[in-house]
């Protein structure tokens, strides 16, 4: 019989939330900030739905700043290029 997961409550969209985050706090502060552990975060992240709500959202500011950007014509913002880049996977 397949284990059922419970749905994702508050802290993990809190979690999603600070992860795709533009300043990228480190899974530890992350993890204090939940008042969890680090291992409890790195589970989550491990969780199908989670992966994949985490995948949408860090999408969908990556859109967001680039319409921004275009927006403002504006292509100097040196933290705003670094977060498109870094989340396209274009820079490690």
């Amino acid at each position: 019989m397949a284990r059922r997961r419970d749905k994702l409550t508050d802290k993990h969209y809190e979690a999603i939330r600070m992860i795709a985050n533009k300043r990228r706090e480190t899974y530890d502060e992350i993890a204090d900030k939940l008042g969890i552990s680090r291992r409890q975060l790195y589970r989550w992240r491990q969780r199908k739905d989670f992966a994949r709500l985490l995948d949408r959202t860090i999408e969908a500011e990556v859109k967001r700043r680039v319409r921004v950007m275009k927006k403002r014509m504006r292509y100097n913002d040196a933290e705003s290029i670094e977060f498109i880049l870094r989340n396209t996977g274009l820079l490690t």
